[in-house]
């Protein structure tokens, strides 16, 4: 089952009512959910797992 963006906020640490007013208002002061994502697997080293050899 696939993850809510609600759910992958939270996951990542990130307060949704925040980030979605951000979009909204077009800001973009909060780093995209996308980054944060890839910025978390960086730190957890996950990217080796995806390495192609």
């Amino acid at each position: 089952m696939g993850l809510t963006l609600v759910a992958t906020a939270k996951k990542l640490g990130v307060n949704i009512y925040h980030y979605i007013e951000d979009r909204l208002s077009g800001r973009n002061q909060l780093p995209s959910l996308a980054d944060l994502i890839t910025q978390r697997a960086q730190e957890l080293n996950l990217a080796t797992s995806w390495a192609m050899s």
